[in-house]
Order: structure tokens, then C-alpha cells, then sequence
């Protein structure tokens, strides 16, 4: 399981592909999924619908700082992934949620690394 701020639930993500970057945010929904929402053409070119990068680095910020940054890697040609082209919408899923009493635990899907986090200790389970 690891640790993830409530805040970080409703804070914006910056997205990095090999072609560019984007933004988004966390979803968490119904407390039992965490998601990232985005623009679909952020992840999928347009033009071919096609992905526009094997992978993606999310960066996101705590509001307290108590971790001064959080960064994944998603594995988007592994990912679970909903999108709609024609609304420009796209959700990845990222982890299973696991509500506790302050803060949100996330068992991360096998397509999500833990590349850094500063501030805090990593503890990380994957399906």
C-alpha cells in the first residue's frame, strides 16, 4: 500500500510524454478507484487515435509540502484505459483505493511505477 494525500486528489498532475505534455488530475471514485483524468488528445494523437507515447511520467504536488513531489511512470500500452475522442475526455486507471480514517491508501495496478517521491517513505504493492 502506499500513501496518498487526500489533496493530491484534486490537484492538478502535469503529464510528460516523448511528444509533449499535458495536465490532469487524480480521480478517486466511489472510494474504490484512482484514476488520472485528461484531455484525450494529452495521451492519444487525434488525427489516428493511436497513443502518442508507449508511457507517461506524472508529476503532482502535496499542497503541504509534505511531499515535495510524486512522480509515476504509467505504462500505457498496459494500461486500463477509457476514453472518448469525440468529448476529448480520457481516464487511466491507476490503483485500487483504500479508504482509511485521514488518507487514501493506493494498491497501484502492475502498469504503475513509483519513480520518486521526496519527503516520505515509498511503500509500494502491485497486483
Amino acid at each position: 500500500m502506499r500513501y496518498l494525500p487526500e489533496n493530491n486528489l484534486n490537484y492538478a498532475v502535469l503529464i510528460e510524454t516523448t511528444s509533449g505534455s499535458g495536465s490532469g488530475f487524480y480521480l478517486n471514485f466511489n472510494n474504490t478507484d484512482i484514476y488520472l483524468v485528461s484531455a484525450y488528445h494529452v495521451l492519444f494523437d487525434p488525427q489516428t487515435n493511436k497513443l502518442r507515447s508507449n508511457s507517461v511520467i506524472l508529476t503532482s504536488y502535496d499542497q503541504a509540502n509534505r511531499l515535495k513531489d510524486f512522480v509515476l511512470e504509467v505504462d500505457l500500452n498496459t494500461a486500463k484505459i477509457v476514453s472518448d475522442s469525440k468529448r476529448d475526455t480520457v481516464m487511466v486507471l491507476l490503483a485500487d483505493a483504500v479508504p482509511n480514517t485521514d488518507t487514501t491508501d493506493a494498491k497501484w495496478k502492475s502498469w504503475v511505477k513509483q519513480r520518486k517521491s521526496d519527503g516520505k517513505e515509498i511503500i509500494v504493492t502491485v497486483d
